[in-house]
């Protein structure tokens, strides 16, 4: 299973390469490198966190966030054949949750 947390997910990775942490992580997220991500990800579920939107400058938004970058990424066809390369099953919290 894979929800759509690069903070999670890049938490791994650095326990592996000890040069990835999340912060490296934020206003980062390229479509080479969410696509490389959800191609490594270990089986079992994950997160990948971020904030989306069609531009910054909103109030209370991140100065230098990229979020239109973010946004780019994650409708990316290269993004998109990860998923369906990776075997993901796609949904929100509540598609996880077990049957009650």
């Amino acid at each position: 299973m894979l929800s759509l947390a690069v903070c999670l997910a890049s938490k791994r990775l650095a326990r592996r390469r000890r040069s990835e942490t999340c912060s490296n992580w934020a206003a980062k997220a390229s479509t080479a490198r969410v696509a490389g991500l959800i191609a490594r990800l270990p089986a079992g579920a994950s997160e990948i966190y971020m904030h989306p939107a069609v531009r910054g400058g909103f109030p209370f938004s991140a100065p230098g966030y990229l979020y239109a970058d973010e946004l780019a990424a994650l409708t990316a066809e290269e993004t998109l054949a990860a998923l369906r390369s990776s075997g993901a099953a796609l949904g929100g919290f509540a598609d996880f949750l077990p049957a009650a």
